[in-house]
């Protein structure tokens, strides 16, 4: 009698440890596996509450992080075994506006499209200045595992980092500030403005 799995106890057979580091041979060979963490995931929360952090701003739980990943594991004489990763990620977070101070969400969303291969290619000479790959017909960024496992903890915290917008604006028509009293010009004249 066959069983019937549900979508997300398919999910689960890939799902990574606590301290999100993901099995490469939990991955089956040529089969597409989905994977979604959020803000639920304790790690995930972590690097949110580290992207807080980084604008100075109080970890609030009102920002969100979320990871939508499809994984392929397959094996070929250029990179081994390997995982292409087709995903998105949505991050959402509270900054501050660089001209005004005002705190606003910035919202961020990016198609992920990656080859993750054995960290003994990474020594290869033809590997060690690329960043890039052709694979599952599109340029992918390149990665490695190590020991047969992926730190899916620290590739999701550069991914978020490297999204961040390091001169946040909360709107192409924000006014800023007044150099000499401070107003915020968004919402209040002053006589230094005028001049």
């Amino acid at each position: 009698m066959e069983t019937n799995t549900s979508f997300n106890e398919k999910k689960s057979e890939i799902m990574p440890s606590d301290k999100g580091l993901l099995r490469i041979s939990k991955v089956a060979f040529g089969q597409w596996k989905e994977l979604f963490l959020d803000k639920s995931t304790t790690w995930v929360d972590t690097i949110l509450g580290e992207i807080c952090d980084h604008y100075e701003l109080e970890h609030n739980h009102k920002g969100n992080c979320s990871i939508d990943l499809k994984l392929l594991r397959k094996k070929n004489y250029e990179l081994g075994d390997q995982l292409i990763i087709d995903g998105e990620l949505s991050l959402s977070y509270n900054t501050s506006c660089i001209r005004c101070l005002e705190v606003f969400n910035e919202q961020i969303h990016t198609k992920i499209a990656l080859v993750i291969a054995d960290e003994s290619f990474s020594k290869k000479e033809e590997y060690q200045e690329v960043d890039e790959v052709y694979a599952e017909e599109k340029n992918r960024e390149l990665y490695f595992y190590e020991r047969g496992q992926l730190n899916l903890k620290e590739l999701v915290r550069e991914l978020c980092f490297l999204e961040l917008n390091p001169l946040p604006i909360h709107n192409a028509e924000c006014k800023g500030l007044c150099f000499e009293c401070g107003a915020n010009l968004n919402h209040e004249q002053c006589s230094h403005s005028q001049s």
